[in-house]
């Protein structure tokens, strides 16, 4: 019996360290998305200078940023967020994202992802790329992002009207 006591108290001392562990990283990641919805805000705030602020890859088939097919779902979404936060390279970053969706179709990370590829193309004034992505959002229910992204498609809507009623006002 007290052997079983001594491996019960052992593993639940694993346990709370995995825990403790596991809480910290959602707190880091949780962090960085904050960094990272301010960071794409600001680009799109940005009037009339947003698409100069957003730099352009010169090769299109690959972007500046560095990520690989080769590690596991978490690394692949981090570098991903890195490539925006730390590296500025947005164009590589749209790339990530599309290769994360590629290589792990049924990642927690996939409604944050399709998001974050939503503000990527928002911020570019991809509004109809934008939009697609931001829809694809609202397929996961239980998503903490599905309310971000029916504001941001919000957004577009009213971006489009604007542009729709510039229009009439100059056409007449």
């Amino acid at each position: 019996m007290q052997q079983q006591l001594d491996e019960m108290t052992q593993e639940i001392s694993t346990l709370r360290g995995e825990l403790e562990r596991n809480t910290y990283d959602m707190e880091q990641m949780l962090q960085r998305q904050r960094e990272l919805f301010i960071e794409i805000d600001k680009l799109r705030s940005q009037q009339g200078a947003a698409v100069a602020a957003v730099p352009v890859a010169t090769d299109k088939t690959k972007p500046d940023g560095k990520f690989t097919t080769n590690v596991d779902e978490q690394t692949a979404y981090q570098n991903a967020v890195d490539l925006i936060l730390k590296k500025r390279d947005y164009t590589g970053a749209i790339e990530a994202f599309k290769q994360f969706q590629k290589d792990f179709p049924e990642s927690t990370f996939m409604p944050n992802s399709h998001y974050w590829l939503g503000q990527l193309y928002f911020a570019k004034r991809q509004d109809a790329e934008a939009e697609k992505s931001f829809k694809a959002v609202l397929g996961f229910a239980k998503s903490n992002k599905r309310a971000d992204a029916l504001v941001k498609l919000g957004d577009i809507a009213n971006v489009a009207i604007r542009l729709t009623k510039l229009r009439n006002t100059t056409s007449r």
